[in-house]
């Protein structure tokens, strides 16, 4: 097991409009200092239990990877407790980060969700996807326990589980791809309830809000990708709205109240205004660099990797920065916040960040 100790600085962009009286965590109404909600801002949270926001990180702590040969690639991971359960391309690795700043690997388990898709935690059962769905039981939590597998009919190559509803996106031998809607409300005996057939193609990512499910897609007898919207609320998921968006093909999308977030291959940052889901827009594209290889949401913080990761405030208007996290070639392609520590997963393993507030 080998350690790798990166170190990092945050360059700290401060503003006045912390002063407004806003709670960290919770997102700018017109009762904090009389902000108008940006375009597909969410005002509507009020949930004073929600995790403060670190808005002005004086320091950031030391970078660890953990890695053995086996966690040093992409994927993505899901939290119980101290323990993140980061899913690789043939293995579930539990990595303990218990200890802020040092997380350390306490485990590997092999799975038959090759391909390493997504992952999702539901009670004490994880979700890992790939080739098939493989259920693990995590009642000792370093050494997860498969207890089954479910065939969604293809390949999944995304998921996204918010109990009792699923969204699994598959691809078929065939080539064709589909959007399939799972009841996972006994996570251990997944139930595919229906499908939305989306023709040839492939979905690299998908979101959900409540009963509606984003994806995008890109169809091989087109040239593009297309924003999917589906109402996920009935038997069989229902198309709502397509948009072509111009954001390449390695693309993910992140959510914060109505707002979609993507990555563009072209060095921009998208934003889709997403409130009426029959009639999604484009709010605007913001210039970060020659390319942005991954976008992330965790909390109220927008991750835009390039290679270094930009922050951004998500509960005031527009893009407010925070700063920058200098740490060398890293995608991220998923994050968490866990009160101010920040977790993130990418190319170099999984890794934490501590935000030191002022």
């Amino acid at each position: 097991m080998r350690t790798i100790w990166v170190a990092a600085l945050v360059l700290v962009a401060c503003t006045t409009a912390h002063e407004t009286g806003t709670d960290g965590g919770a997102d700018t109404s017109d009762a904090n200092g009389g902000t108008d909600a940006a375009p597909g801002e969410d005002t509507s949270r009020t949930d004073a239990a929600a995790t403060p926001l670190c808005r002005a990180p004086s320091r950031v702590g030391t970078l660890v990877e953990v890695g053995d040969g086996y966690t040093l690639r992409d994927g993505p991971f899901a939290i119980r407790g101290t323990y993140a359960y980061r899913l690789s391309a043939d293995a579930i690795e539990p990595i303990d980060i218990s200890t802020p700043g040092a997380p350390r690997a306490a485990g590997y388990v092999t799975t038959m969700a090759r391909g390493g898709a997504d992952v999702a935690i539901v009670g004490d059962v994880l979700l890992a996807a790939g080739a098939v769905i493989e259920a693990f039981d995590l009642s000792t939590a370093t050494a997860p326990r498969s207890i089954g597998t479910s065939d969604v009919g293809g390949r999944v190559t995304a998921m996204v589980i918010d109990a009792p509803l699923g969204i699994a996106a598959i691809s078929r031998t065939d080539g064709s791809s589909a959007l399939v809607k799972l009841d996972a409300s006994n996570p251990r005996a997944l139930h595919v309830a229906g499908a939305l057939e989306l023709g040839a193609g492939s979905v690299g990512t998908v979101v959900l809000d409540g009963t509606t499910a984003f994806a995008l897609w890109n169809p091989t007898d087109a040239f593009g990708t297309l924003l999917v919207s589906a109402d996920a609320s009935g038997a069989t998921p229902r198309m709502l709205d397509m948009l072509p968006v111009d954001v390449g093909l390695q693309t993910r999308l992140a959510r914060h109240g109505t707002a979609l977030y993507a990555n563009s291959d072209f060095g921009r940052l998208v934003t889709f205004d997403v409130h009426d889901p029959t009639a999604m827009t484009l709010v605007g594209e913001t210039d970060v660099t020659n390319h942005v290889p991954g976008v992330a949401v965790a909390g109220d913080l927008l991750l835009v990797s390039h290679p270094w990761i930009d922050l951004f405030d998500l509960s005031l208007p527009g893009l407010a920065p925070l700063g920058t996290i200098d740490m060398g070639s890293q995608v991220i392609w998923h994050a968490e916040l866990v009160g101010n520590e920040l977790v993130m997963s990418g190319v170099n393993g999984l890794i934490t960040v501590g935000l030191d507030c002022r």
